[in-house]
């Protein structure tokens, strides 16, 4: 079988694992959705104490360096999966 992005997204498979587990989900109050601007949110507060990015804007986490201090923290990327 093929599964897509669309139906197991870390947005559903999240509230799932923790669902099954027991826990109850609901909205937090201290997020906010970023969705057309990076700071301006779609939903939830402007100084939201977490941010979930998406859309348009992406990620912006996805590209931060490893500051050479920590850099014997962690190996590089196999070729593989470069």
């Amino acid at each position: 079988e093929k599964f897509s992005k669309e139906i197991y997204s870390s947005d559903f498979a999240m509230q799932f694992a923790l669902a099954a587990r027991g826990y109850t989900i609901m909205p937090w109050n201290e997020s906010a959705q970023m969705h057309q601007d990076k700071e301006i949110p779609l939903s939830g507060p402007k100084d939201a104490a977490f941010r979930h990015y998406s859309g348009p804007v992406g990620k912006p986490t996805y590209e931060l360096k490893l500051q050479k201090e920590d850099s014997k923290l962690a190996k590089e990327r196999p070729a593989k999966y470069q």
